[in-house]
């Protein structure tokens, strides 16, 4: 009888424990499910609407480095990141400036991520060097894509981008590498825009 009490008990806890979930969130622009990594290992999915990333589950209530940095290597940088508990990182605070600093180094875990500054809203689907069909997810300000396809701007990728979007006013990736309004990529990127 004790036994069954115990393993009741336990059961109980569990349940308890279940109903607890913390629910995390990060302000970005980035459209989609997102899988990454948190502290400790796990790998949870984020669903992110073009405004803010969600996901919630029982692992306690605090705001770890690790889990916010695995998130920006996957969608860029945020611009907040909290939870259900009351925690938050403000814009303009040393945590979330501390977390968004992995999308410059993105590639180091196999990750880049890639703007390009456009009105343009919606996702757009693209080929990249390769034949690779990758999606990119533009909020009227800027348009980014997220893989695991090594580093650099390549000029075809983007011209296939302005091909569908029209002209571009930057492109530029997480590992800091960019081409400006007046630069001669930059042109020649948007010189097959409609």
């Amino acid at each position: 009888m004790r036994i069954k009490q115990g393993l009741f008990g336990v059961g109980l806890l569990a349940l308890v424990g279940l109903t607890h979930a913390t629910t995390w969130t990060a302000e970005s622009p980035h459209v989609g499910k997102v899988n990454a990594g948190i502290s400790g290992g796990a790998v949870v999915q984020w669903q992110c609407d073009g405004q803010r990333c969600e996901m919630s589950g029982p692992w306690g209530a605090g705001l770890s480095m690790e889990s916010c940095q695995q998130l920006v290597a996957k969608v860029g940088p945020i611009q907040s990141y909290g939870n259900s508990a009351g925690q938050a990182w403000a814009a303009g605070s040393a945590e979330l400036a501390q977390c968004n600093r992995p999308s410059r180094a993105a590639p180091a875990i196999g990750m880049n991520t890639w703007y390009a500054q456009s009105k343009h809203q919606g996702q757009v689907i693209t080929q990249i060097p390769g034949g690779v069909q990758v999606v990119w997810n533009c909020n009227g300000r800027e348009c980014a894509m997220t893989g695991p396809w090594g580093v650099g701007l390549s000029l075809e990728a983007c011209q296939d981008l302005t091909r569908k979007i029209g002209k571009i006013q930057q492109y530029r990736d997480s590992t800091g590498q960019q081409w400006k309004q007046g630069s001669k990529a930059l042109a020649a990127c948007n010189a097959v825009a409609p």
